[in-house]
């Protein structure tokens, strides 16, 4: 559990982290086009935690395959595409995907953590979260240069992301609704 944090941490900060950098490789942009759509990846995240609230009654295993397919779509499209308005889209639907992704994982650690060791695991895997935030940039960095580039950075981390898919699907089988726990 605290690895797939630790993953999804790092997938998450590094399109924040890299906004805009990764706008920059469909057009030119200016501090303020990357400040708004840096506000409309923040908007997609809320998004995503709405989505969650509707959907909670799935199982764990199903809500972070969704997160995961929107994460993967949305690296995808910033990897490849062409102009500013898709790279902006992309971005926000991997926000959303990052938005059903959390709430889903911390719900998903209660459930599986007993009451007397509740306030630890959740630290630990705050801090686990938390240290993809430091690890995300680092990370980035060292793959764009050995991977020739950020675009091939963006298409590995959804590859990774449907890899992440996998491994979710396999779990469906038998998985209850995080609301049945």
């Amino acid at each position: 559990m605290l690895f797939t944090t630790l993953f999804i941490g790092i997938i998450f900060y590094s399109i924040i982290v890299k906004l805009g950098e990764i706008l920059g490789l469909s057009s030119e942009v200016s501090p303020g086009q990357i400040g708004a759509i840096g506000t409309a990846a923040n908007i997609g995240v809320a998004v995503g935690t709405q989505l969650f609230r509707r959907i909670k009654d799935a199982s764990a295993p199903m809500l972070v395959l969704i997160g995961l397919a929107l994460a993967a779509i949305g690296y995808v499209g910033a990897a490849t595409s062409g102009s500013l308005a898709l790279t902006s889209v992309s971005v926000v639907v991997a926000c959303i995907g990052f938005g059903i992704l959390l709430p889903t994982m911390f719900t998903w650690v209660l459930q599986l953590l007993p009451n007397t060791v509740r306030g630890r695991g959740t630290g630990l895997w705050t801090g686990v979260f938390f240290f993809g935030q430091f690890f995300a940039p680092v990370l980035a960095a060292m793959l764009q240069s050995k991977l020739g580039g950020l675009e091939n950075v963006l298409l590995l981390f959804a590859g990774l992301c449907a890899v992440g898919m996998v491994l979710a699907a396999t779990r469906l089988r038998g998985a209850a609704s995080l609301q049945t726990r």
